[in-house]
Formats: C-alpha cells, structure tokens, sequence
C-alpha cells in the first residue's frame, strides 16, 4: 500500500432492551479509504456501509426481526445478497448460527462484508445480560 493510502474498518453493535424482554439491536460494518483512488477529490471516500437492524428474544436469543441495508457499496450487484438475509429470522444466535449464517449465504447467495457483519451478532449473548 502506498504511503498516504489507508483503508479502516470500523465495526459497532449497539443493544437496547424492549419491555417485553426482547432486544432491538443495530449492527454496522463501515469501511473507509483515505488517500485512495476511490474518491481522488476528497480526503476520504465510504467503499462499503451495511447495517443489520432486527429484535432477539428468549433464553436462546432467537432472531424475530431482521433487516439487513446496504446503504453505501461498490459494485450494483452487493445489495443482491440482502434478500437472503431474511431466511436467518428464526434462527437462534447460540449453537449453530454460524454454520446457518455460512450455509445461507455461501457463493453468489452471500457477501463476505454482510456475512461477516451477520456472524458478529453472536456478541449479542454478551451484550444482553
């Protein structure tokens, strides 16, 4: 990488508890390249931004709601995989949500940004006590 060039990536989980002992949450993967060729104009420029939005609930931290945006990203096709996400609503963020997360969205069906973003929310068994 040149000297001057960088790229970061910044990643945060935010948890808020419902009254209904449920838990909204929002999750985002954000990276960012400074001095790159992205934006030759600018100091910085945004290469990828997906949030994932949903509510877990029960002992097992079952996903109910799941919204997964991609609101800034490089090529027309990366908003394609974000359908596939809502096949993870039921799933349980305990024993086996990695492997369901990398069974969904393998191949063309996922993204390693979205997929990586997916698999950090097991944080959230952390984050809830």
């Amino acid at each position: 990488m040149d000297a001057g060039k960088r790229v970061r990536r910044d990643r945060s989980l935010e948890v808020e508890p419902l009254d209904n002992g449920t838990f909204a949450f929002t999750a985002r993967l954000t990276d960012r390249s400074y001095g790159g060729s992205y934006e030759p104009t600018a100091d910085s420029a945004v290469i990828h931004d997906f949030v994932v939005t949903g509510e877990v609930g029960g002992d097992d931290l079952r996903i109910t709601r799941l919204t997964v945006d991609a609101p800034t990203h490089p090529y027309a096709q990366c908003p394609a995989v974000l359908p596939t996400c809502e096949e993870l609503v039921g799933s349980a963020l305990g024993s086996g949500w990695r492997s369901t997360v990398l069974e969904r969205l393998r191949g063309r069906a996922g993204c390693t940004h979205v997929t990586s973003l997916l698999l950090s929310l097991t944080e959230l068994t952390t984050l809830t006590f």
